[in-house]
Order: C-alpha cells, then sequence, then structure tokens
C-alpha cells in the first residue's frame, strides 16, 4: 500500500469556513464487523498504515469507524474536524498546507503524491514550516 493511499482521504480545502474532504465509497470495519464478515485478511495493511505513521512520529486512531474498504484496499479516515486554516501557498502548483493550533502542519503535494504531517509547540516568529517541508524534507523523500 501507497503512502499517500494513507493520507489520501486528508486531501481537504477550506471555502467559506465549509470543510470538505474525499469520500472514499465502501462499507467501514465497523460495518463489516456488525455484519459478522472476517477482517482478519485487512489486518496486514492496518500494520503497514501504523508502521509508515510511526516512521513519520505519528499515530492512527484505531477505531473500526476509521478505516473505509474500497477497491480491496483499506483507507483511513479521521472525521475528527480540527480547525486547520487551509490555504494554497503557490498559485501555480497543486501544493496545500493547513496550519494548526499551537505550530501543527498537514502539507500536501498533490504533484509530487506527497502528504506530511508535522506537530510542533506553540512559539511565536517559528520558521516558515512549508519552506522547510520544500527545502529540506521534500529533497530527502525525492532522493
Amino acid at each position: 500500500m501507497q503512502a499517500s493511499a494513507f493520507l489520501k482521504c486528508w486531501i481537504s480545502t477550506w471555502t467559506l469556513s465549509r470543510s470538505y474532504k474525499e469520500y472514499i465509497d465502501g462499507p467501514t470495519i465497523a460495518e463489516l464487523i456488525h455484519d459478522s464478515i472476517s477482517v482478519a485478511g485487512y489486518l496486514p495493511q492496518v500494520r503497514d498504515m501504523a508502521a509508515k505513521a510511526q516512521n513519520c512520529g505519528l499515530n492512527i486512531d484505531y477505531y473500526p469507524t476509521n478505516f473505509v474498504v474500497s477497491g480491496g484496499l483499506l483507507w483511513y479516515i479521521d472525521y475528527m474536524n480540527y480547525g486547520y486554516l487551509w490555504y494554497k501557498p503557490f498559485d501555480d502548483r497543486e501544493v496545500y498546507a493547513a496550519i494548526g493550533d499551537s505550530g501543527n502542519i498537514i502539507y500536501v503535494n498533490k504533484d509530487m503524491n506527497v502528504s506530511v504531517g508535522m506537530t510542533g509547540t506553540f512559539k511565536p516568529r517559528i520558521f516558515d514550516r512549508v519552506d522547510f517541508i520544500e527545502h529540506k524534507l521534500l529533497p530527502v523523500i525525492d532522493g
């Protein structure tokens, strides 16, 4: 499973104070369990997602409604709406960023098929995290 699939559902934009998230069609793991359908075959995908998230310093919420099965793949959906301020830092590229409370950031580069999530503590006059991701992190990822 590609890392992009893990975070694909987070690609959102804010327009007129409304949050839009991509819809992933399919039953949740909770629905499958309710219908007595075995979900054991999806455990390797959950382990893979958890390992990738942990390598990035992230944790995922294992509640069964947060996982949707579509096209044989397991998609992680976090339904929480944390109030991130989404913006488009570059007019000429498919790059989106969301700044959250205390300096957290979600960065999505659709051209490179890359999503980055960073947590932080609040500091006045913090460095530009988009600049850090673009100039320090992406060159390492892109190789």
